[in-house]
């Protein structure tokens, strides 16, 4: 390609033909005719041909003039070409080398000077978006710079739901010692006897206090205690229904409202879940719970050591005292099969057949097993 270029003739006509035959030469080694039009156009320039191209469908170039026809009145190769030993730059082309100097035109080191430059020129097209046509080859995946990946990277990890911080060593540490010292306010109780745990308004003002539990049965891993008080006035279901213990309001609140407000995350800890059987209503499986008929007979001794006292807080929400004896109503989780009523403890401490469910006056004794091992 080299000799087309430095021996190509002077006419317009002839120029053409050698653009046009070079064109298909390096089409047909790979490069799309774009790119090679790019690069004819930078030899022709640096050879000292003038240039002015219009496409006629196929993309090509299809007109060459010299620049002997706008700078310098000579025709390439003709006279005005710097001689062997000179300074090395085509006329009417300021800057451009002149692969011919130092060497006659056709000549071994014109041919090594102009492959250099081919060299230099398809390895710029790349850079410029004039790669060969490579329509029959697998796309090449592309590569992420760096910076840009680390800041996608950042990006997707922002995306991401933030999860909250695993326990340390040292939160077990703390969480199994505070364990440890609640334990031992209790561990040592037996049935019958009281210990204070967890917090509860009992008050009128409603201020909260210690709550006092009563130890109905001690067991190898736990004891199963109820609260000394009727702590609270709530009805076993709010709306007047047949409701099962499974279903109902009281149960709800219990588990829900009550355990949160009476207990902190240490406390919660210790409770035990009970797995616990139901009068004619599915199992359930209950942190705090009320006692069953069956539970509240065998546990008391009699209807006095059934009995119980509201706190001054479950007054002001609507207990009832007996004006003899100052007990309250408490309820059980049995409900009666044939209405909707559920079973109760009266003021003098005897199981009752059972009450209307959404009667409000009536008080929570709540109960719960509690761990004395480490959960």
């Amino acid at each position: 390609m080299g000799e087309k270029l430095l021996k190509a003739p002077e006419s317009d006509e002839a120029r053409e033909y050698v653009f046009k035959s070079l064109l298909k030469e390096i089409t047909d080694s790979g490069f799309s005719q774009e790119a090679a039009g790019a690069v004819l156009r930078s030899f022709a320039l640096a050879l000292g041909w003038n240039i002015q191209a219009a496409d006629k469908g196929n993309g090509g170039p299809n007109t060459l003039q010299s620049h002997s026809d706008q700078d310098s009145g000579a025709p390439w190769g003709g006279e005005e070409r710097v001689p062997s030993g000179g300074s090395g730059v085509a006329p009417g082309n300021s800057g451009m080398p002149n692969l011919n100097a130092g060497a006659p035109a056709g000549g071994k080191t014109g041919k090594i000077l102009l492959a250099v430059f081919i060299a230099g020129i398809i390895a710029l097209l790349p850079l410029i978006g004039l790669a060969p046509d490579m329509s029959n080859e697998p796309a090449a995946l592309p590569v992420q710079p760096a910076a840009e990946k680390s800041a996608h990277s950042e990006k997707k990890a922002a995306d991401k739901p933030v999860k909250p911080p695993g326990k340390s060593a040292a939160d077990s540490v703390s969480k199994s010692a505070a364990a440890a010292s609640l334990r031992a306010a209790y561990a040592y109780k037996q049935a019958g006897e009281y210990f204070d745990f967890g917090r509860y308004p009992q008050r009128a003002d409603g201020k909260e206090r210690p709550i006092t539990w009563l130890v109905l049965r001690r067991y190898s891993d736990c004891l199963l205690v109820i609260s000394k008080f009727g702590l609270d006035a709530k009805p076993y279901n709010e709306r007047y229904c047949d409701v099962t213990w499974s279903d109902c309001t009281l149960r709800r609140w219990l588990n829900g409202e009550f355990l949160q407000k009476a207990f902190n995350e240490s406390e919660q800890s210790l409770i035990k879940i009970s797995s616990l059987p139901n009068n004619a209503s599915p199992s359930t499986e209950d942190p705090v719970f009320l006692l069953s008929i069956d539970e509240a007979k065998r546990l008391f001794s009699d209807n006095e050591k059934r009995m119980a006292k509201p706190t001054a807080y479950a007054i002001k929400n609507g207990a009832h005292a007996d004006k003899y004896n100052g007990s309250a109503m408490w309820w059980l989780r049995s409900h009666v099969e044939s209405g909707c009523l559920a079973n109760h403890v009266d003021y003098g401490g005897c199981i009752s057949r059972g009450i209307s469910v959404n009667i409000d006056d009536v008080t929570v004794r709540p109960a719960f097993r509690i761990s004395l091992k480490n959960q």
